[in-house]
């Protein structure tokens, strides 16, 4: 019969992978280094009463793609707009800094957000002094930003956040 020679035949390329007790999962980096099977869990805290007002479940390995879409949820779950958005490097991109900006304009959300990661012992740097060029990108704008008295006060919060 056609369908038990096809059958026969049929055979996973070597590298294919499929996970068939949970098929929703991907394969994913963790903070080691070491690829898992997972998911990419995100939460949104309330940093006063360490209460998560908005929580998904992703298959992207990415933070990036969550950013616009967890500050929203956040918002239908309680009815108002975080003041502030304290975020990781892993957020960082082109378009979450364009959409911080429009936040904050909009919103009144004030982010901060990690343009890159530092070593374990690495300091942030202070704040360059005078006026912040006027070709300065927005990646460069908001790493400046985070060098600030605010900005190190604001960020360094995240350490007793909920995670």
């Amino acid at each position: 019969d056609a369908g038990e020679k096809a059958a026969a035949k049929a055979r996973p390329k070597p590298k294919a992978q499929s996970n068939f007790t949970d098929p929703d999962s991907r394969i994913m980096k963790n903070s080691d280094g070491a690829y898992i099977q997972a998911y990419n869990a995100q939460a949104v805290v309330d940093d006063k009463h360490q209460v998560i007002t908005a929580a998904d479940v992703t298959t992207n390995p990415s933070d990036a793609l969550n950013y616009t879409t967890m500050l929203d949820q956040c918002a239908h779950n309680t009815g108002a707009h975080p003041r502030q958005a304290l975020v990781d490097a892993g957020y960082c991109s082109e378009a979450n800094l364009e959409a911080a900006k429009k936040r904050q304009l909009s919103c009144g959300t004030d982010t901060f957000m990690a343009t890159g990661r530092l070593k374990h012992e690495e300091q942030v740097p202070p704040a360059p002094r005078g006026r912040i060029p006027k070709d300065a990108t927005l990646k460069e704008r908001m790493a400046r930003k985070l060098r600030t008295k605010p900005g190190k006060a604001a960020y360094s919060r995240r350490k007793a956040i909920v995670e």
